[in-house]
């Protein structure tokens, strides 16, 4: 659940576990500052935080997945700039994120 963000500020994002949607992605941060979403995760046990984003402001859960039977959701909270939404980190995670989704990863 979205709880918030400070003002636009450095924020970097790091893969936490291993997981389809983060292959052959390493942590970077973005190239323009931007906002960092406060998160409280909400309990389900099916929810699988699989990186955070990180700034001057703390650490969030950045990305989380979930199954739904048949289906597949990817949450990433980070991205607010045409520069940030289009660097090579974050193309990359969205790429594999919408594979995943999909199924074709």
């Amino acid at each position: 659940m979205f709880t918030g963000h400070p003002a636009q500020c450095p924020v970097s994002f790091s893969p936490v576990k291993d997981h389809p949607v983060l292959k052959d992605v390493s942590g970077f941060t973005f190239p323009e500052n931007d906002e960092h979403y406060m998160m409280k995760m909400l309990e389900h046990a099916d929810s699988e935080v699989i990186a955070e984003t990180s700034s001057l402001h703390g650490t969030q859960p950045g990305m989380w997945v979930r199954e739904f039977g048949k289906g597949r959701v990817c949450c990433v909270t980070p991205g607010h700039t045409t520069v940030n939404l289009t660097c090579d980190g974050y193309v990359k995670v969205l790429k594999n994120a919408a594979k995943w989704c999909v199924r074709q990863i």
